[in-house]
């Protein structure tokens, strides 16, 4: 049973690469290398039994810390961009087990702890057993994870509610100092490890029911399809029983409004308007992978869904300005009212570089009207010109990619159809050759 338990604490070091690939790894060389020379810790969990006259070893030597930092940096640069964090959740889950393997191996070219002996003694393994199985434990914990934070991601993949911005901070903090405590108490950190791991697959559970729980069968042909869906994408047919959305697009138990509203709602949420499919493009031109359907092919839906969001601004102002009264406090969800209903219907449909130059722009702006929180009195309008800034950049910019491509769509000629050529009427068999009478003998 020993042997087991230190193999489970070993194993454990997986839950901490679930999040990040270079930043645990980077946190586990500096404290291998640096920590036997603090004296609080020196002879404490994996730190026991390695001296600060110790050479380093590959994992901690100082082209190998110089690297790692640079790509921890790195790393936790690329999760606070939006395209960036999309694109990790489809790959890194390959190079996490790699990491954990690897940090693993310099834990153990490091540390001569009698904790480290007693997994590789008593659980009757190699040294080299033991990465193998943390890499495939690692690789469970991380494809799990992913796959929570890919649903975040499809709900709001601009990042407008904020909740993914700190979601990334606190994954970065459980990756730098978790590993800390991970080597100095290992006990203590599997207990956490477990909860998180545990936490990851609950959700993972979770998106998987909510995902089933979002879709019915067509009554026409049987096709699944989402419950806040107007038409089937396959056959057309209408749903009876169309659902509302919450401001996150997800399906509610509250039935839908009139049907062009309830489009005008599934659209701002980049949902496809008939079907109620996700819109994973950005920009105006896009159209539903399932029914086809292209939402802004129509200078007159343009200005609909342009009045559709308009029409918040007032409600909306008053709000933020109700929240600039609470200093500091009232800022946050302030910010996130605005953007969810005044700036994500538009942003969602402008294309990355360009809604990341604006973002850049408009920050700019932001920082001077943050200041206003400190002069008395004039905080109560920081909020709402904020909102009015961020709205007004964000529709300008989506009308004028959006218009400019009708135009340019009504100025190509139409396209001619193509009249297939008829077949060739067969020609008709020679006549057949009669003989002169000049030519006919007697017999």
């Amino acid at each position: 049973m020993v042997g087991v338990s230190s193999l489970v604490q070993v194993l454990g070091i997986s839950g901490l690469f679930a999040s990040r690939v270079f930043v645990p790894m980077f946190a586990a060389a500096l404290i291998m290398r640096y920590g036997p020379e603090i004296g609080l810790i020196d002879d404490i969990g994996l730190l026991a039994g390695v001296t600060a006259e110790q050479p380093p070893t590959w994992f901690t030597h100082d082209i190998t810390l110089t690297v790692l930092g640079i790509l921890a940096l790195a790393e936790i640069l690329a999760h606070k961009s939006d395209a960036a964090r999309e694109l990790l959740t489809f790959v890194d889950h390959y190079g996490k087990p790699i990491a954990a393997a690897l940090t693993l191996l310099g834990i153990l070219s490091v540390s001569e702890a009698g904790f480290v002996e007693s997994v590789v003694q008593q659980a009757g393994l190699g040294d080299y057993i033991l990465p193998f199985l943390v890499a495939g434990a690692t690789f469970v914990v991380a494809r799990a994870h992913n796959v929570v934070l890919g649903s975040f991601i499809e709900m709001d993949d601009s990042d407008d509610s904020g909740l993914l911005g700190m979601l990334s901070w606190a994954e970065d903090i459980w990756s730098l100092f978790g590993i800390f405590f991970f080597i100095l108490y290992p006990l203590v950190m599997v207990f956490l490890i477990g909860l998180v791991v545990g936490l990851i697959l609950l959700l993972r559970w979770r998106a998987h029911v909510r995902e089933e729980k979002s879709r019915i069968p067509c009554v026409s042909c049987g096709e699944s399809i989402y419950r806040s869906a107007i038409q089937c994408p396959k056959c057309g047919e209408a749903n009876p029983s169309v659902r509302r959305v919450n401001w996150l697009g997800v399906a509610t138990e509250f039935p839908a409004p009139a049907p062009e509203r309830q489009t005008l709602d599934l659209v701002s949420k980049k949902r496809c308007g008939r079907c109620a499919t996700r819109l994973t493009q950005r920009r105006p031109d896009l159209s539903c992978s399932a029914c086809g359907t292209r939402p802004f092919a129509e200078r007159d839906f343009i200005s609909r869904y342009d009045a559709h969001v308009s029409g918040k601004l007032g409600q909306t102002l008053v709000i933020c300005g109700a929240l600039s009264t609470i200093p500091i406090f009232g800022l946050i969800p302030g910010v996130i009212c605005y953007r969810m209903t005044l700036v994500a219907p538009y942003r969602r449909y402008v294309p990355r570089t360009r809604a990341l130059f604006l973002k850049l722009l408009v920050s700019i702006v932001f920082f001077f009207l943050i200041l206003l929180q400190l002069i008395p009195g004039a905080g109560i309008f920081m909020v709402p010109l904020m909102a009015l800034l961020s709205y007004s950049v964000h529709r300008r910019t989506f009308l004028k990619l959006a218009l400019r491509q009708v135009e340019v769509e009504s100025a190509m000629p139409p396209a001619r159809a193509s009249v297939p050529t008829p077949p060739a009427a067969p020609s008709p068999p020679p006549p057949p050759i009669q003989a002169s009478p000049t030519d006919s003998s007697p017999p």
